[in-house]
């Protein structure tokens, strides 16, 4: 004998009302963010790289809620060179992110978040001895990375934000990223 199983109506009525409206507050968003980074490392010869250069952003992603969100980047960062006369370092990175993020809205138009999450990355790093390569190493490697962030509602569509980025990528030379940015998002 089958048993019947039955669900109070209240219930489908609460389902069918409530499902549409948690997916309406899924609000898409893309954005483009230029900002600076520091990169520096030390590697097991007791040589130093430290230099400041400009690096550009383009992200999208999908706030669920007023506190949670997906967010997906694409980081395309200037050379940087740490050259004297006698030689040295020229390193050119570039990644991709997927995060999750956390915000406080603290007001209609202004909120902080804070995000976490993987970054997958290349490098490659050249030496130059008087300014002639003579060697060009390629590293790559995904790790975990963290941000803060401030977000400016300049209109309902559009966002001013304001990032900073640290990425402790995990390599023989142990590279340190650290990257503030402004960027403009557009919300759907």
């Amino acid at each position: 004998m089958i048993k019947k199983t039955h669900v109070p109506i209240y219930i489908i009525l609460a389902l069918a009302v409530g499902a549409p409206s948690a997916y309406a507050q899924v609000e898409p968003y893309i954005g483009v963010g230029y900002g600076q980074y520091k990169f520096e490392f030390d590697d097991d010869t007791d040589t130093d790289f430290d230099d400041n250069q400009e690096a550009l952003r383009i992200f999208g992603g999908l706030h669920v809620s007023d506190m949670l969100g997906l967010e997906i980047s694409w980081y395309e960062f200037d050379e940087a060179s740490d050259d004297t006369p006698d030689g040295g370092f020229t390193s050119d990175l570039e990644g991709a992110s997927l995060a999750a993020t956390i915000g406080a809205p603290l007001h209609d138009r202004f909120s902080i978040f804070a995000k976490a999450g993987w970054f997958w990355w290349e490098a490659e790093v050249e030496t130059t001895i008087a300014g002639v390569p003579i060697l060009s190493t390629d590293f790559e490697g995904d790790d975990l990375f963290f941000g803060l962030g401030a977000k400016i509602g300049l209109t309902d569509a559009v966002d001013l934000r304001f990032d900073y980025d640290r990425f402790e990528l995990e390599d023989d030379i142990e590279p340190d990223l650290d990257y503030a940015s402004v960027s403009i998002q557009v919300n759907f």
